[in-house]
């Protein structure tokens, strides 16, 4: 999507248009570029994925339970609040268009075929303007919800250990047991 908006920068009749066009590139090729950074990364989220497996197999007792319970709730809650709110976003962006007088599409955008006089071009221009916002939108979803979930994540996890070292030496054990805990 974001070479069709790069395509049609400042080719547009009014300011309006072209100002809207302007901010969509810019947005969208940052997007493009963020998520590319993600996707370079996603061999350490599998080790990562890893590692917080370890962390939770270390949960025991009733009070790091309960601590592990609400770190999950919390991550739940984040993880609904950004759903929800790109829910809304795609389908005001998704339908915002219908409400237009004439023939319009969402976005204004570059495309190599006159869509304003032919059914079949507007309609391929409308599928194809509909899927990249879908896919734009669900680039930002990642984008904007991983750092905060991973963040509350790594926060629960350092909570729980704060739980779990706080537990050490108070049974009756020896001092290799403690340092093994530790470990």
């Amino acid at each position: 999507y974001a070479p069709a908006l790069l395509l049609s920068m400042f080719s547009f009749e009014t300011p309006l248009e072209n100002i809207t066009n302007f901010s969509l590139s810019i947005t969208s090729t940052a997007t493009v570029l963020k998520f590319g950074l993600y996707v370079l990364q996603l061999g350490r989220v599998g080790d990562l994925e890893k590692v917080i497996a370890r962390l939770d197999e270390r949960v025991e007792g009733a009070e790091q339970l309960r601590c592990h319970r609400q770190m999950a709730k919390k991550l739940r809650h984040l993880s609904n609040l950004f759903l929800y709110t790109y829910g809304f976003v795609l389908l005001n962006s998704e339908f915002s268009f219908l409400f237009r007088s004439g023939r319009s599409l969402p976005f204004p955008s570059w495309f190599p075929f006159d869509w304003k006089t032919s059914t079949v071009n507007y309609i391929g221009a409308l599928g194809f303007q509909l899927v990249a916002i879908f896919g734009q939108i669900l680039q930002n979803f990642v984008d904007d919800s991983f750092p905060p979930l991973a963040l509350c994540l790594c926060a629960g996890h350092c909570q729980l250990l704060i739980l779990r070292i706080s537990s050490i030496g108070h049974a009756p054990s020896e001092q290799e047991a403690n340092e093994a805990e530790l470990v």
